[in-house]
């Protein structure tokens, strides 16, 4: 009988542990956590410069604008991007000086790409963010569907045009599959233009001896095509067309991926933290009723591409537990 007690208060105690600390992360045998915000692998980044469009922007994750009002007219730069929210979460740990932000919503503002690259090289210690090129060691950019404006007419010819009964109209569905193969045809033609991009990025202001590290952001996939749970069903757009609108972003991040590769900058896959949280799961990180910004995240989904890329340029693992909150450790730790 005290063999029995023993076994079950000694089961109790093992189980109330488990809870109190969530999924261990081991290496040689000992279970580690690590607060947010740390940087165990010491990456030190001093200047970083983020480019991009809306989705560099934060596009969709809210309207409190960084520091500068006039903003709200400009390019819409958001609190809840993922380059400033990786600025305020890491900015200490990798001994951040300055912070360049001349992304730009594309379809608000006036910054194209090639203007961000070009626009100077003003250096304005922190808290001050600046909105040229500067001179960094860490760039991400987030390119493609923005540049060309096919978010924007996919937005518009398949996810604002729903309307109620009038989804399975014939006009509809021949606009949004134009407009997809009209996407289709702008990724078939990037390859020269993207690699001169990337190569101009790695090389432009460069001081001696610097270290340039370049990182391109994909993007992720808005629908879930599992649909039994799916709010507001008859304001989406019909299932094979959802389906044709990730296949589209695939191919996007594909080919990203082949040219970042070819250059030599690092491609950042966002999208696998979206599992179970696109248009149509229960927890989704865009808003399905906000038309053409339904293809972009919601401030959550900005921190899930903030945590993506994280992992990739400090070489760690974040992830979120209900007791803890999100850590960061190691990379190296067997999960």
């Amino acid at each position: 009988m005290f063999f029995l007690a023993y076994l079950y208060t000694l089961t109790l105690f093992s189980v109330q542990l488990i809870l109190a600390i969530g999924s261990p992360h081991k290496r040689d045998g000992v279970t580690t956590y690590i607060d947010r915000g740390h940087n165990p692998n010491n990456k030190i980044f001093n200047h970083y410069t983020a480019l991009g469009g809306g989705l560099a922007a934060g596009f969709g994750g809210g309207d409190i604008y960084i520091e500068n009002q006039t903003d709200i007219y400009g390019c819409q730069r958001s609190v809840n991007s993922y380059p400033y929210l990786f600025i305020n979460e890491f900015g200490d740990s990798i001994g951040l000086k300055t912070f360049n932000f001349p992304a730009c919503n594309l379809d608000i503002g006036y910054k194209s790409i090639g203007d961000q690259i070009e626009s100077g090289l003003s250096l304005s210690p922190l808290p001050r963010v600046w909105y040229d090129f500067g001179q960094p060691d860490l760039v991400t950019i987030s390119i493609g569907v923005e540049e060309h404006h096919s978010y924007t007419q996919i937005g518009e010819k398949c996810i604002h045009s729903v309307v109620g009964p009038f989804v399975d109209n014939q006009w509809y569905i021949i606009g949004c599959q134009d407009a997809i193969a009209a996407g289709r045809t702008i990724i078939m033609n990037i390859q020269e233009e993207y690699e001169a991009l990337f190569r101009k990025i790695q090389t432009h202001d460069l001081a001696p001896n610097q270290n340039r590290k370049v990182y391109v952001i994909g993007f992720p996939r808005t629908y879930s095509l599992t649909e039994s749970s799916c709010p507001d069903k008859h304001l989406l757009p019909p299932h094979d067309l959802k389906a044709d609108i990730n296949n589209f972003i695939t191919e996007w991040n594909d080919k990203l991926r082949k040219i970042a590769n070819e250059v030599g900058v690092i491609f950042v896959d966002v999208d696998k933290k979206f599992d179970w949280h696109r248009i149509c799961d229960k927890d989704p990180w865009f808003d399905s009723k906000a038309g053409q910004t339904a293809m972009y995240p919601t401030s959550e989904g900005y921190s899930a591409m903030k945590d993506a890329f994280a992992e990739v340029a400090l070489d760690v693992f974040i992830e979120h537990n209900e007791e803890h909150g999100l850590m960061v450790v190691p990379n190296t730790f067997n999960r």
